[in-house]
């Protein structure tokens, strides 16, 4: 086991706590760095290992995972990630993995699984190991997304880590960030697979990003593969937009979806996001009701 550590330069008394087991620590640093993105590639780039993961402040592996994520990899040579589940802790616990019946699809759409609970080969990679250091938020599915394009994926049930919800973590502060980042993501990968049709309809709905880049794929993904990722990708984007109560976007996502993919508009709960955010005074009674949900 390799254990690393990047610190951006706590004052908090982490480095205290990091020294207590200086010698169980491959290496370590606490120093200003250019951000979240910056720090996991410092680890990536300095690892040795066939198999590599990344947690963040707010997560804890739990007791033996990495001695099961070890055994699962000897027992499927073939596969180059796995994931569980994860806890989420915020004064209760619960459970949460990706959702069997919506894989593969979202594999391409965004990041249905839990980054903590996820491990991967770092040879797949080659020597483009490392995250994209100008995504803040999708840094994680714009790395698995380039590994799923060239390999294969393992969901099993185990908990592999526990996950704090708080309300200063990334994720409890802003979803248009998320959003934001994921489309970056699913348009390289359109623009990958030559998908006109879907860059066409992203492009009408105000959400393809043309960066000009793109990825290596060795995987071929048929048109109804593609279309069902598609629906996926504007379902997260839905969710997304309406928890940041940035109603008319969801409103757009969902209205297209109605429209064109009924079915999957129903039966993934689109109807009640697009009623919602098509009320008189939508953001007000939205914030009302969450007074009580929450």
């Amino acid at each position: 086991l390799e254990y690393f550590i990047f610190d951006g330069g706590s004052t908090d008394g982490s480095v205290d706590i990091i020294r207590a087991y200086n010698d169980k620590i491959t290496y370590w640093e606490s120093k200003k760095d250019k951000g979240q993105s910056h720090a996991i590639n410092k680890g990536l780039q300095r690892t040795t290992g066939d198999i590599a993961t990344w947690i963040n402040s707010d997560d804890q592996l739990m007791s033996g995972a990495l001695e099961k994520v070890n055994q699962y990899f000897i027992d499927n040579p073939k596969i180059n990630l796995i994931h569980g589940k994860t806890l989420l802790v915020n004064g209760k616990s619960q459970e949460k993995g990706a959702e069997k019946s919506h894989l593969p699809y979202e594999y391409l759409a965004g990041m249905s699984f839990p980054q903590p609970s996820s491990f991967f080969r770092t040879n797949t990679f080659g020597d483009d190991l490392g995250v994209d250091q100008s995504l803040h938020y999708g840094m994680d599915y714009d790395l698995f997304v380039r590994l799923f394009l060239k390999g294969e994926f393992l969901m099993v049930d185990d908990v592999f880590s526990k996950y704090l919800i708080h309300p200063d973590s990334k994720t409890a502060l802003t979803n248009v960030g998320f959003a934001q980042d994921w489309a970056i993501v699913f348009s390289r990968v359109l623009r990958t697979l030559g998908a006109k049709k879907w860059i066409k309809t992203l492009d009408e709905l105000g959400l393809y990003v043309n960066d000009g880049s793109s990825y290596e794929v060795s995987r071929k993904f048929d048109a109804e593969f593609l279309g069902k990722a598609f629906e996926y990708f504007l379902l997260f984007q839905a969710h997304f937009y309406y928890e940041d109560l940035e109603l008319e976007t969801a409103k757009r996502i969902a209205n297209y979806l109605k429209k064109e993919h009924h079915i999957f508009y129903q039966t993934n709960g689109l109807e009640n996001i697009h009623k919602r955010a098509s009320l008189p005074f939508a953001t007000h009674i939205i914030k009302f009701l969450r007074t009580f949900t929450r």
